[in-house]
């Protein structure tokens, strides 16, 4: 009887801890970021993607005062991502979940979203960050299957 509470406890707190972070954005469409203060510090999110901008724009409006994530209004409200677009807006979300601390406060996108992603994805070419994640990818499945005595 413990063990299946344990685990029933487990499984509940693996699915709240799954809803604090959202999935990076994968295809293009219409999005939105949420942010959600999770602790005290705000945690940002994606909705989407919708189809166009007048479906993800009544989806923003139903998601005020729903409880948890709120639509985030320090940046366009909807707006369309396209291919070589999402790498750089999940590293901007990455950047602004990791970037907590009291004087920081929210952070602004004071341009169109697409002028700071195309600045976000200069700099993904600059530093290389593709392919530093890919090799720290590959070197952690390494471990995994050393541990898991495959080769």
């Amino acid at each position: 009887m413990k063990s299946t509470l344990c685990a029933i406890t487990l499984l509940a707190a693996g699915a709240l801890a799954g809803q604090t972070e959202a999935a990076p954005v994968s295809s293009a469409g219409w999005y939105y970021t949420t942010v959600n203060y999770y602790s005290g510090s705000p945690s940002f999110s994606h909705m989407g993607p919708y189809s166009d901008e007048t479906s993800c724009e009544q989806a923003r409006t139903d998601d005020y005062g729903d409880g948890g994530a709120i639509p985030w209004d320090g940046g366009p409200g909807c707006f369309e991502l396209f291919e070589n677009q999402i790498d750089a807006y999940n590293e901007l979300l990455e950047h602004w979940g990791l970037a907590g601390g009291d004087d920081n406060g929210m952070p602004s996108v004071e341009a169109e979203m697409h002028e700071v992603l195309a600045s976000v994805n200069v700099l993904i070419e600059q530093h290389a960050i593709r392919e530093y994640r890919k090799s720290m990818s590959e070197l952690s499945n390494l471990g995994k299957r050393q541990s898991s005595g495959k080769r």
